[in-house]
């Protein structure tokens, strides 16, 4: 899984956000990254359930970082993850 500051930094690039726009939307990426990596570890789930519990954290995390973006921005956001791979994680 790529850093918060590199899934940032990719965000920042397609979405041209601002300073403010970083800050604010770095620490939901963290979170997000977090949650990620201490489900990945538990071993006690099957992929199937890992993958169950983590959709509904990404779609929050979407939402919370979309409330900081413009309407412009919302719409590169959308056209960019509709070309991402499933495995892959921008939010």
């Amino acid at each position: 899984m790529a850093s918060v500051e590199t899934q940032l930094k990719v965000l920042t690039e397609k979405l041209n956000l601002s300073g403010d726009q970083q800050n604010k939307i770095r620490p939901i990426m963290q979170e997000l990254h977090d949650a990620t990596e201490k489900l990945a570890q538990d071993r006690s789930l099957s992929h199937e359930e890992r993958l169950g519990k983590l959709r509904p954290m990404r779609h929050k995390a979407d939402e919370q970082i979309r409330e900081f973006l413009s309407d412009d921005q919302n719409k590169k956001l959308d056209a960019y993850e509709q070309g991402r791979t499933p495995t892959c994680t921008a939010t």
